[in-house]
């Protein structure tokens, strides 16, 4: 197995666990239902890649589901990137509350989530956050 081929396997896990951890309610406050309209994924799914990952079980790789948590990454990285230093909040307040611009129709960048498909909803939060 190659590098590459050994970081591709520990992604997923990781990712996951990143990935539950933004869903408390000290962060995006997302649930299951939620990440499941965000994922295009069944909830049941969600919950054991979830207890695998936490429990670091060996997790089958799936590539769409991996680029799907990357751009939630990204989503995450462009909005600590705009936020303010000294408001660590703030990045956590513009995913949850509504957005004026035309793209989310005054939903908030979490609602935009749960109700359109991913991941072409996912691609165009990035892109029109990586423009500021």
């Amino acid at each position: 197995m190659s590098s590459n081929d050994s970081d591709k396997k520990a992604y997923l896990p990781a990712a996951l666990r990143w990935l539950e951890s933004m869903c408390s309610d000290d962060h995006w406050r997302l649930t299951l239902d939620d990440l499941s309209a965000i994922l295009g994924e069944d909830p049941l799914h969600i919950e054991i890649l979830f207890n695998k990952a936490c429990s670091y079980t060996e997790t089958q790789q799936d590539e769409d589901l991996t680029d799907r948590i990357a751009l939630l990454v990204q989503i995450h990285k462009h909005l600590s990137r705009i936020a303010p230093i000294t408001n660590s909040t703030q990045s956590i307040d513009w995913f949850n509350q509504p957005n004026s611009d035309p793209l989310f129709g005054g939903r908030s960048i979490k609602a935009y989530l749960c109700e359109h498909s991913p991941p072409d909803s996912l691609r165009k939060v990035v892109g029109y956050l990586a423009s500021y």
